[in-house]
């Protein structure tokens, strides 16, 4: 309160001083007035300058504002009519004169100025901006509009001025008029399709999508040949994660355009990461029915059987479906084993014989020529990492820690380096060497990489929060165990592991990641109502732990993916984003929320 008050004192007493001062010098205190509220000391010395300077400016746009913030519209009124006659030339004057009538209820009077105004408007671009920015300077977004369609036939340009129409209709909430204006802009200027497509983006809410369908389906009646369009109606359906009717489109400029399937590629592999799988095959078999000669066709059939992969791997698919899988991947190696994605289709194809068929010794063999043949290094670090996976499951520990150490020796500064660290950390986990372990997961946390840092944090946390609360080592040691036993993919035995871990050391704190990890094994095993339950331990034994939003996730996907029960996992997506809502999962669990309530997902 004292430096308020001592602030307006100092300001009085500079207005006093300033009096005797040169006009000019007043405007930096009235514009002081003027922020603090202060409207009639501002007003006062506004005028002040305007009397000395009667061209000011900023002096006059201040002042004018100021007469309207003290209900003094007359005096508005009238500076704009001396401005103007000051000006002519400047049309802002004679809207301000019109807009400070209708303050005064002066309807008709200032209807009849605005009309004026149109009438005497010409055929030259920068008087027709104009007067646009200076309606809306003044909020009369509906007299822009008119300004701007009127110049377009003025100018005999059907398409002029099309963002700024954009942005009036949006500020007048006319978005299907606003979609047009964009789609009229492309049409002048098609290199600009990634500015409207963020235009759209950001402009347009879930229901408003529908907008844009009908406007690009009209548009392209129209228009047929309009590539731009074409490239953007692919963009519409790739948003509303349609991909089976982009394929069809952009099929079609594929066509057209003679490409050499990078576009094609792109929108497979986006498929892939919206695990839209049969989509995905689309796009893939599309490339490779065109033959190998095509300049996409290896990336092609290499990605086509990796999605197979991943297909697979989501579904919980049988054992015969693997082994078709791994033939596949077979014949590709036979086919082409000098073609640069071979260490790839090695990499995936060991990935189906370890994990899915448990052939540990084929799957390694595989590997270790790879890395015998070499190849990229970035490449070859990537193949050691997965080699080092394949020895624990062989519990070959020495030889896992070995190729960890050596992509961590080339790559000390890398995300592939701090990845060998960290796979080296958890397997000292695996062993029981816990207090080694969490040293070098503590230091990870601080990787580039989110992805490895996030992983550090957790792994540290189970040994942080779980080692010192018990005076025996053994619940972690049979943990880790059994942690072991389902990166073996032996789920069986990992799955006994556990629920002996339950009768054992019943009650101890980590029960609620016993819960968890059986849920996740029983619903790889297809078993879903079992895993349902168990997840269902932790939503009401351990709802504030850690644990709680991972639970209240999973269990909605389970819900949703596999047991079919949309209206139920409706309920814990909701749950989840009400009682947890700085969950990582909150951005995942809104869209999936709002995809089952019917809303149009951009």
């Amino acid at each position: 309160m004292l430096r308020a008050f001592l602030l307006s004192v100092g300001l009085l007493l500079a207005t006093f001083w300033l009096q005797a001062q040169p006009a000019s010098q007043s405007l930096p205190l009235a514009m002081q007035y003027y922020q603090l509220g202060e409207m009639a000391k501002a007003a006062e010395l506004f005028e002040n300058v305007m009397r000395s300077e009667p061209g000011n400016t900023t002096a006059y746009a201040y002042l004018y504002e100021a007469y309207l913030q003290l209900q003094q519209a007359e005096k508005a009124e009238k500076l704009a009519v001396t401005m103007a006659k000051r000006d002519p030339s400047q049309a802002s004057y004679e809207v301000d004169r019109a807009y400070a009538l209708r303050q005064q209820q002066e309807e008709k009077r200032a209807l009849n100025i605005y009309e004026g105004l149109l009438k005497k408007l010409g055929p030259n671009r920068g008087q027709i901006m104009m007067l646009t920015n200076a309606f809306r300077n003044r909020g009369e977004n509906d007299w822009a509009l008119r300004c701007l369609l009127q110049g377009r036939k003025l100018l005999g340009e059907p398409l002029a001025f099309s963002l700024e129409l954009a942005d009036l209709y949006l500020a007048t909430g006319r978005k299907g008029e606003m979609v047009n204006a964009y789609l009229d802009y492309l049409l002048a200027a098609p290199q600009q399709l990634g500015y409207v497509q963020n235009m759209l983006q950001s402009r347009l809410v879930d229901e408003d999508y529908e907008i844009l369908r009908q406007a690009l389906l009209s548009n392209m009646q129209r228009r047929p040949e309009d590539l731009a369009l074409a490239e953007l109606m692919v963009w519409f359906f790739v948003q509303q994660l349609d991909f089976e009717t982009a394929f069809y489109q952009a099929k079609a400029l594929d066509q057209r355009l003679n490409e050499n399937g990078q576009r094609m590629l792109s929108l497979a592999r986006a498929a892939v990461e919206n695990k839209q799988f049969k989509s995905a095959g689309l796009f893939y078999t599309y490339l490779v029915e065109k033959g190998n000669r095509h300049p996409a066709y290896y990336e092609a059939r290499y990605e086509l059987l990796e999605a197979r992969r991943q297909e697979l791997e989501a579904a919980a698919a049988r054992k015969g479906e693997w082994e078709l899988l791994s033939t596949a991947f077979a014949e590709y190696l036979r086919d082409f084993p000098q073609h640069r994605q071979v260490l790839l289709v090695k990499k995936s194809h060991a990935r189906v014989l370890a994990y899915e068929l448990q052939q540990f010794e084929t799957a390694v063999a595989l590997l270790e020529q790879a890395v015998a043949e070499g190849g990229e290094r970035r490449m070859m670090a990537a193949v050691k990492l997965d080699l080092g996976d394949l020895y624990l499951l062989t519990e070959e520990y020495w030889e896992a820690a070995l190729v960890y150490g050596q992509v961590e020796k080339d790559f000390p500064n890398d995300p592939l380096g701090q990845e060998a660290k960290f796979r080296n950390a958890r397997l000292s986990f695996f062993q029981g060497e816990f207090s080694w372990s969490q040293a070098q997961l503590d230091v990870l946390k601080a990787s580039t990489s989110q992805r490895i840092a996030n992983d550090a944090m957790a792994l540290s946390l189970l040994i942080s929060d779980n080692l010192n609360l018990d005076t025996s080592i053994l619940p972690m040691r049979a943990f880790a165990a059994a942690e072991l036993l389902a990166f073996r993919q032996d789920t069986k035995g990992a799955t006994a592991a556990f629920e002996q871990m339950l009768i054992e050391f019943k009650g101890h704190a980590l029960s609620d990641e016993i819960y968890l990890r059986l849920a996740r094994l029983q619903t790889k095993q297809g078993n879903y109502t079992q895993a349902k339950a168990w997840y269902e331990q932790i939503i009401e034994g351990y709802p504030q732990d850690i644990l709680g939003d991972d639970a209240h996730f999973e269990l909605a996907v389970l819900l949703e993916d596999k047991l079919k029960d949309a209206a139920t996992a409706q309920l814990w997506y909701e749950k989840l984003l009400k009682q947890y809502p700085d969950s990582t999962f909150t951005f995942e669990a809104r869209r999936r929320y709002r995809q089952l309530r019917g809303d149009q997902i951009n």
